[in-house]
């Protein structure tokens, strides 16, 4: 059975306005994990794959 994704808003970095992504993820997780944040951030191109490593320690919060 496939997982039916979610997506929610999700605010990344420590700048007060920070970077809004909307973050696709498996309901199954109950909330996007790190490795779905950064998935998106690579693919908006905010990190090269190079990045992924101090990508790891991301912060972020859900936006509700």
């Amino acid at each position: 059975m496939k997982a039916k994704i979610v997506k929610l808003k999700v605010k990344v970095g420590s700048a007060p306005a920070g970077h809004q992504i909307t973050v696709p993820y498996p309901d199954s997780h109950g909330y996007p994990h790190v490795d779905d944040v950064k998935k998106v951030l690579l693919e908006q191109g905010f990190i090269s794959s190079m990045g992924q490593v101090a990508l790891s320690n991301t912060q972020y919060e859900i936006l509700k």
